[in-house]
């Protein structure tokens, strides 16, 4: 079954934010982001690359799968968007 829409990466990133009771700006710090680096990646115009996945979720303590499936899913979504 194929998605006709998809849920960008950075929306679901602020959902453990918000579940974490964490701001943007306290995950870029801990990962060591600057605040405009981090806006693109929430706003999801920059791709979640494999190692901030990983960090993203040793931040929330999760398994980083999650993150990097669901980042690859996304990025397949808008390249299937293109061809349409």
């Amino acid at each position: 079954m194929e998605l006709d829409f998809y849920v960008p990466t950075g929306m679901m990133i602020k959902e453990y934010l918000d579940m974490n009771q964490m701001t943007e700006e306290e995950l870029a710090n801990k990962l060591g982001l600057t605040d405009s680096f981090m806006k693109r990646i929430m706003d999801s115009s920059m791709p979640l690359t494999d190692e901030l996945a990983v960090d993203i979720s040793n931040a929330f303590n999760i398994g980083s799968e999650y993150f990097l499936e669901y980042e690859k899913g996304y990025r397949e979504f808008l390249a299937k968007q293109k061809d349409k």
